[in-house]
């Protein structure tokens, strides 16, 4: 999931990323608190609530996303 305080600077990324959800916030929103208090714009959050990558820009937070690869079990 990415959380972005700016929601247009996401609507690009998240047709490059297969799975991955956009969560826009807005000011007053707990998530929109918290990311500007850490002077982020947007936040990288896995599945279980773990924040993967924080950062000023949508790029820099998708970044570590290229390097990820998946190992289906086979059948």
């Amino acid at each position: 999931m990415l959380v972005v305080a700016q929601p247009g600077t996401a609507d690009v990324v998240a047709g490059d990323e297969p799975g991955l959800v956009v969560l826009p916030t807005s000011p007053g929103e707990p998530l929109h608190d918290w990311l500007t208090r850490g002077r982020a714009r947007a936040a990288l959050v896995r599945p279980d609530g773990t924040v993967m990558a924080a950062g000023r820009t949508v790029a820099d937070v998708v970044q570590p996303l290229a390097s990820l690869t998946v190992d289906l079990p086979s059948h």
